[in-house]
């Protein structure tokens, strides 16, 4: 991973999800279209948390005809990865078995993800034998 990012902050989290999710470079057009089920922002919203998550590295912005085009230049993977271990060692003292525990405990895991989860082990534990 290399980069530290800082937490983005939910409404953020929204756009760069939008970015994401859409594999290619967007305009803020495109954004508040796609956005608008779940937020009402107006188009100068969305260019203000544009700005930002320009200023902070997470998208660049190129102009094309009369709108700018956004693109992601933080993978999601990544971004997911620091997170994850972050909510890991600040909530649960850095035990993943213990995010389990809580997640079981508190019925927030199905069968089918019971299932996957011992799957992922699994085929995990298969290749650290390798």
């Amino acid at each position: 991973m290399g980069n530290e990012y800082k937490r983005l902050p939910d409404a953020e989290m929204d756009i760069m999800n939008f970015i994401w999710e859409s594999g290619k470079a967007v305009s803020s057009v495109e954004i508040q279209e796609g956005l608008k089920d779940i937020h009402e922002w107006s188009l100068a919203v969305i260019l203000n948390l544009l700005a930002r998550l320009t200023e902070r590295g997470f998208v660049t912005a190129e102009k094309s005809g009369k709108y700018k085009l956004y693109s992601a230049v933080v993978a999601q993977d990544d971004y997911l990865q620091q997170e994850s271990k972050t909510i890991i060692d600040r909530i649960f003292g850095g035990s993943v078995s213990k995010l389990i525990c809580s997640l079981y405990n508190g019925k927030n895991l199905s069968n089918d993800d019971i299932a996957s989860l011992k799957a992922f082990i699994d085929e995990k534990s298969t290749d650290a034998e390798d």
